[in-house]
């Protein structure tokens, strides 16, 4: 393992596949199994205290852990709160700026105890939300929300908790933010979702041509579960 100490409430841990695999634990397991998680974050901070005199002193330990391309993992370990909402922005800074890959899993973990403005407006198709008969009907529906802030995104992902499972992603495509998200809904529910979107977003649109340019041009900041992820960092 090799650790950085950021600050007296915070290290950064490198992690490689084959001490994971020594220790006999794999990236599911600390997303999935608290048990495992914790007994392996145990052993973590013990080393961590050896190496760079780190003492975990709060009373809850936050965890903000990144799979890097190379199939290491990347932990961030702090016991100060507002010291763990900047970790997770200046990492996502430092993915955003290495240039993300589809690889990438961001995860934010916290232990019991311890906008192109060159692409024309005409190509952005608004959302349809008038009601009609057909408002119970259940179907997948897709929204893009675009943000000129990470911290906004940020925000409107804390107001969406009935979502917070929903399928999404976020990129970043030159100066902005771009969040999909993918729902199963009747257009009733679909409306209210947009309209909460919207006192966060600069635009709201379906899918378009530049939705396919944003994915293929742009860089993938959190692959899978934006909402999730984000919604966690908003509580701190």
């Amino acid at each position: 393992m090799k650790f950085q100490k950021i600050d007296d409430n915070s290290i950064r841990c490198i992690i490689s596949q084959e001490e994971m695999a020594e220790s006999g634990i794999e990236i599911e397991d600390l997303m999935d199994h608290r048990d495992k998680a914790e007994g392996f974050l145990r052993k973590v901070l013990k080393e961590a205290r050896s190496a760079v005199d780190f003492k975990a002193d709060g009373s809850v330990i936050n965890v903000q852990m990144s799979v890097m391309p190379s199939g290491d993992v990347s932990l961030m370990i702090t016991d100060d709160a507002n010291a763990a909402i900047r970790n997770i922005l200046n990492e996502i800074k430092e993915r955003m700026k290495d240039g993300a890959t589809d690889s990438g899993i961001l995860k934010a973990w916290v232990p019991k105890e311890f906008h192109d403005t060159d692409v024309a407006e005409k190509n952005k198709k608004p959302l349809d939300l008038s009601l009609d008969k057909a408002e119970d009907k259940v179907s997948d529906m897709k929204l893009w929300a675009e943000f000129n802030s990470l911290s906004n995104a940020i925000s409107c992902a804390g107001k969406l908790p009935d979502i917070v499972n929903a399928p999404s992603s976020l990129y970043q495509f030159h100066d902005s933010f771009f969040m999909e998200i993918r729902l199963k809904v009747n257009k009733k529910d679909f409306a209210g979702v947009a309209f909460r979107v919207a006192e966060y977003a600069d635009d709201i649109y379906a899918e378009t041509p530049v939705a396919m340019e944003i994915k293929e041009h742009g860089k993938v900041v959190i692959k899978d579960h934006a909402v999730s992820v984000l919604s966690s960092v908003s509580q701190w």
